[in-house]
């Protein structure tokens, strides 16, 4: 019985020495990586609305939907290069493009709202806790 797990043993770690090397997930698994990076640096209201597009070396491309997100992304570059610059050992030149069509591509992330206290609510949490705000308001 014990020789039979062995074998199987010797047999998985084998297989996952060959899923590793023959994986085609290192470059995916570090646009995530980059992708929440630059999230993390962006603040909360902006992070359902920038895409993080093409990373070649040092230059990313961001995607906002319209050109008026874009204008105002534009000014809030040195804030994200500063929280880029604590993570990253070099601070990518960060490109910003604006691009409708990715928005039809893909639906729309939703965050965790934040409050005050720290707790992250979800959206259906929130909704219930502001409808009874509002009902107690009513009643009153």
């Amino acid at each position: 019985m014990k020789r039979a797990t062995r074998d199987f043993q010797h047999v998985t770690r084998w297989l996952d020495r060959i899923a590793r090397e023959h994986s085609p997930q290192p470059h995916v698994t570090s646009y995530h990586r980059y992708h929440a990076m630059l999230i993390a640096c962006l603040p909360l209201q902006w992070a359902s609305r920038v895409l993080l597009g093409e990373v070649n070396g040092n230059r990313w491309q961001l995607y906002v939907q319209h050109n008026h997100e874009a204008y105002q992304l534009h000014y809030l570059l040195p804030e994200i290069s500063a929280g880029l610059a604590r993570k990253l050992p070099r601070v990518p030149q960060l490109r910003i493009n604006a691009n409708p069509r990715l928005w039809l591509a893909f639906p729309a992330r939703r965050y965790p709202v934040r409050v005050a206290d720290g707790k992250n609510y979800s959206i259906e949490e929130a909704e219930t806790i502001i409808s009874r705000f509002l009902a107690r308001g009513e009643s009153a």
